[in-house]
């Protein structure tokens, strides 16, 4: 803390904080929703930014362009593809030929419950 002539308290801001908090993450988040509402062609780091509810140039941050924010919602989509398998596999570690059809079960049943983010990781837009 730093006083001034007036003995005041002034608390100073840390330069590295940011109001928003997880920012890369709310942009995937609201990318996420923006290609599955409008596809790629509606998207924009613009759009994603008002979305987001910050400036048109915080994106820029953490993406370089379009492309670089579609990569990390398909690798979103795989992490999360791969930590669901990676629980089923480990349930039915003791029976291999269960396991196999557990996990494949677990793919196919990702695919139904977020068929926008399936459509995303799958896409030829990468």
């Amino acid at each position: 803390m730093n006083y001034n002539l007036y003995s005041v308290k002034i608390e100073m801001k840390k330069k590295d904080s940011y109001h928003h908090g997880d920012l890369k993450n709310a942009l995937i988040k609201a990318g996420t929703e923006i290609l599955a509402k409008n596809g790629v062609s509606g998207l924009s780091l613009r759009k994603v930014a008002q979305k987001a509810g910050v400036s048109h140039a915080a994106p820029y941050a953490h993406f370089a362009d379009k492309q670089a924010l579609i990569a990390a919602i398909s690798t979103e989509g795989f992490r999360q593809l791969y930590e669901q398998v990676l629980v089923v596999a480990d349930e039915y570690a003791a029976n291999p030929a269960q396991q196999l059809l557990e996990t494949a079960w677990t793919y196919v049943q990702f695919a139904i419950d977020d068929p926008d983010q399936f459509k995303i990781m799958f896409s030829s837009v990468l």
